[in-house]
């Protein structure tokens, strides 16, 4: 009997059960397993390394950053400098697909850390129509939010078949950087699967939950790596364990990514309804729900200096620089609030001043996770001048292009920005 183990985020976690669901594979190898990156503790480290390490004949890992949560004994070259050199060690990136359901966000509580409840997983247009429509009751809401994602001017069909090009191309990216590590023997390659596939098989269920199809091509990969026939059935055929939650694709969505696949998920999600999701926002004050990210969408202000046309949910800045114009009609300064979202598709430390006031920077530059799209929510106060106020944004890095077929230059991207009165909080 040999012995194999995976280290990374969840994914790992998941890629093992369906190894362990094959009974050709379970009959050779024995697992020994490690919580993934985020939940492991230093003592599982240390019994597994000074106790369970050089048993292993198979490693399988997803790289994790030499600094994740500020120490290199939670990073995966920790892991690979302990296995034995004879151990077969294999790779794939961490997997995203964040183009079926682009509505996913997350919100993060008044300490930044992530709200979990009603889910890890919150839909921004709901989001949207609840803080425009929270006097109306939830069935209401849910009406309107059901009229907006079904309405396809809503959506820009360039902007999804952009983000299907740009995740991709950044797997791609990935896959590259493993196989130049020469440690690695054999690194399992999906990118290219999932632009042959992803209309025809929902791969994703949210943008970090890949589909049994996915997890089944890994292993695939695999058995044909360690020359394995697999002439059995899965123990269990129907092993798919992401379904706990899925977000339905919205109507546009469907027809301007082409998607052939049937999927009759409900919105939002398979598993959280709207009332659950409207009755957590409703049991907040204000202020509360502004510090998690909904607030009020509200303010006189244009896109002054170098940004984007309108892209109806964001605009982006087509320079390294950018500026937003504050109007108020106030006779003295008065403390506001300032909120929006601002994201990115590559690495850069974004600089973001008030009326020429140094207001906080954003750093989007650390670790392999900050490559590929990120965001951030910002939630600034200020005091606004009567008259115009100028918001300047100013990022380190000069503007780059998304991908071959999109030849546009972009920097950073802002959503949902909004002027809120102090005391409207």
């Amino acid at each position: 009997m040999k012995f194999y183990s995976i280290y990374g985020n969840c994914q790992g976690m998941i890629f093992a059960e369906f190894l362990n669901n094959n009974p050709v594979f379970k009959n050779r190898y024995h697992y020994i397993p490690l919580n993934p990156c985020n939940r492991i503790k230093d003592d599982e480290i240390n019994e597994f390394i000074n106790n369970e390490v050089k048993k292993l004949d198979l490693f399988i890992y997803i790289p994790i950053n030499d600094d994740y949560r500020n120490d290199y004994k939670f990073s995966s070259n920790y892991f690979l400098s302990h296995v034995r050199s004879d151990c077969i060690k294999i790779s794939f990136p961490s997997l995203y697909f964040n183009v079926y359901d682009r509505q996913m966000t997350y919100l993060t509580d008044e300490e930044g850390n992530q709200v979990h409840v009603p889910s890890d997983y919150h839909d921004k247009i709901l989001v949207q129509m609840f803080i425009k429509y929270n006097h109306l009751k939830n069935n209401e809401i849910y009406q309107k939010y059901v009229e907006f994602i079904n309405n396809f001017d809503n959506f820009s069909k360039t902007e999804l078949e952009e983000a299907a090009i740009s995740n991709i191309r950044e797997l791609k990216r990935r896959e590259n950087l493993l196989e130049k590590d020469k440690r690695n023997d054999h690194i399992l390659n999906v990118a290219d699967f999932i632009q042959e596939n992803y209309r025809f098989q929902r791969l994703f269920y949210t943008l970090n939950h890949p589909s049994k199809h996915v997890y089944l091509h890994l292993r695939e990969q695999l058995f044909k790596h360690l020359q394995i026939e697999n002439s059995e059935a899965d123990f269990n055929p129907q092993l798919d364990p992401h379904t706990d939650f899925v977000f339905g694709i919205f109507p546009p969505v469907r027809k301007y990514l082409g998607l052939f696949f049937e999927d009759h998920t409900p919105f939002p999600a398979n598993s959280i309804n709207y009332n659950n999701y409207l009755d957590f926002y409703r049991s907040f004050s204000k202020v509360a729900l502004a510090k998690i990210g909904v607030y009020p969408l509200s303010g006189k202000f244009t896109f002054s200096k170098n940004w984007s046309e309108d892209e109806k949910t964001h605009r982006w800045a087509i320079a390294n620089e950018a500026e937003i114009t504050i109007f108020t009609d106030l006779e003295l300064s008065e403390k506001y609030n300032i909120f929006f979202t601002i994201f990115v598709i590559h690495p850069q430390k974004i600089r973001i001043s008030m009326n020429n006031i140094y207001q906080i920077t954003v750093d989007f530059s650390k670790g392999e996770s900050s490559k590929g799209e990120r965001s951030s929510f910002i939630p600034l106060k200020v005091q606004l001048n009567p008259g115009e106020n100028k918001i300047e944004f100013l990022s380190d890095t000069p503007p780059l292009s998304p991908g071959e077929h999109d030849l546009r230059k972009l920097s950073f991207a802002i959503s949902q920005f909004s002027v809120v009165e102090e005391n409207e909080l």
